[in-house]
C-alpha cells in the first residue's frame, strides 16, 4: 500500500518545530550572557556567538538537514509529526539527492515570494518545487501523529516565549551594563567630534543688480 502524501499544513507544523528548536537554542545562548555586567567580559562571548551564528551554523544547519534527511527521513519536526522525505520508490534519499534537495531545490521554491512551497495547496501528490526538481515526495506514517506534532509546537512555543521574556527582562535589569554601553556611546559621541571638522557655512552676499 501506498503511503499518503503530507499535505501542506502537517509540513508546515514540522519547519515550525525545527525552527522553534533553532530559535530557543540562540535565545538559551543569548540569556546565559546578558548576565554579565561588565562590557569588556561581555564582548568575547558575545562575538563568538556571532561568528557562529555568520558562519558555523549555517554549516550545522546543512549538515543536520541531509544527514537527517538521508538517515531518518527528516529532521526533527518531520520525525515528531510523523512525516518522512522518500524517494518515487518510497525508500530514503541517498546523500547527493539530499543534498541537491536541500541547496537547489530549497532555492527553487523560495524564489518568486516562496511560491514554490504554496504549490503543495495545488499538487495533487502535495508535492512543493523542491519536490519536484529534486524528484522527492514527503509522505505520512501515522495519520494521527499530528496531534503528536501539535502537543509538542505548542510546548516549544511556550518554552521559548519563556526564554525570550526572560531574556528582555535580564537585559532590562542589567542597569551596570547598559550604564556602561551609555558611557562608551557618549566616548564614541564626543571622539568623532572632536576629530571632525565643523561644516562651513557660506554667508549670503549681497550683490549689486546689474541692469
Amino acid at each position: 500500500m501506498q503511503a499518503k502524501p503530507a499535505g501542506f499544513w502537517l509540513r508546515l507544523q514540522a519547519h515550525v518545530i525545527d525552527s522553534l528548536l533553532l530559535l530557543l537554542l540562540i535565545a538559551s545562548s543569548l540569556r546565559l550572557i546578558v548576565v554579565i555586567t561588565s562590557i569588556e567580559k561581555l564582548l568575547p562571548p558575545l562575538g563568538l556567538l556571532l561568528y557562529v551564528l555568520a558562519f558555523l551554523l549555517p554549516v550545522a544547519i546543512l549538515l543536520y538537514r541531509v544527514v537527517m534527511t538521508v538517515k531518518f527521513g527528516g529532521g526533527v519536526g518531520k520525525l515528531v509529526s510523523g512525516i518522512k522525505v522518500v524517494a518515487p520508490d518510497g525508500q530514503l534519499l541517498k546523500y547527493p539527492q539530499a543534498l541537491f534537495r536541500f541547496l537547489v531545490g530549497y532555492f527553487v521554491s523560495g524564489i518568486f515570494y516562496g511560491l514554490g512551497y504554496l504549490w503543495i495547496l495545488k499538487d495533487k501528490e502535495r508535492r512543493a518545487w523542491h519536490d519536484l526538481v529534486s524528484d522527492t515526495r514527503v509522505t505520512r506514517n501515522d495519520e494521527k501523529r499530528w496531534v503528536v506534532g501539535t502537543t509538542v509546537m505548542l510546548c516549544l512555543l511556550i518554552l521559548t516565549s519563556g526564554i525570550i521574556y526572560s531574556l528582555i527582562q535580564s537585559i532590562k535589569e542589567n542597569g551596570e551594563l547598559q550604564s556602561q554601553i551609555r558611557d562608551l556611546v557618549e566616548e564614541v559621541k564626543s571622539s568623532l567630534l572632536e576629530n571632525g571638522e565643523t561644516p562651513v557655512t557660506i554667508e549670503p552676499q549681497e550683490n549689486d543688480l546689474i541692469i
